[in-house]
């Protein structure tokens, strides 16, 4: 008896992790400037708590023919005015190839606001500075 609720616990488990893995990955078409795609994807800091910070997540891809450094800057705005902007980032991509989330410092806490927020219309985000130069990536 004990084995079978273990066993049936452990199957929900498993099936509730792949829901959360599969909504995770999931990014949506932002744009393409100077032949970089631009994806995104909004998530909660912490996925058990409904009122964690929202955090948004980026994705770059290379579509050059040739490799590119991109500096760029993300803005969190309230009713038009900004109120929380990320430093400068670089990230240097070769052709074809695509960066995204926290281990390329691709991921941007919106702190105070949470996932309900985001489709207020108060609420909007941007990439506010995104220059593209032709380089060389290590």
């Amino acid at each position: 008896m004990k084995i079978g609720i273990r066993m049936a616990m452990l199957l929900l488990f498993l099936a509730a992790a792949g829901q959360v893995k599969s909504q995770q990955v999931e990014y949506h078409y932002l744009e393409t400037q100077d032949s970089i795609k631009v994806e995104y994807r909004w998530t909660r800091a912490n996925l058990l708590n409904r009122n964690s910070d929202a955090v948004l997540y980026l994705q770059f891809t290379n579509m050059n023919p040739h490799s590119v450094a991109i500096t760029y800057s993300v803005g969190f705005y309230r009713d038009q005015q900004l109120f929380l902007a990320s430093a400068d980032n670089e990230v240097c991509l070769k052709p074809g190839q695509r960066r995204r989330g926290s281990r390329t410092d691709m991921r941007f806490s919106a702190e105070g606001i949470n996932m309900s927020m985001i489709e207020e219309n108060w609420f909007s985000w941007d990439i506010f500075e995104f220059d593209v130069e032709e380089a060389v990536c290590e």
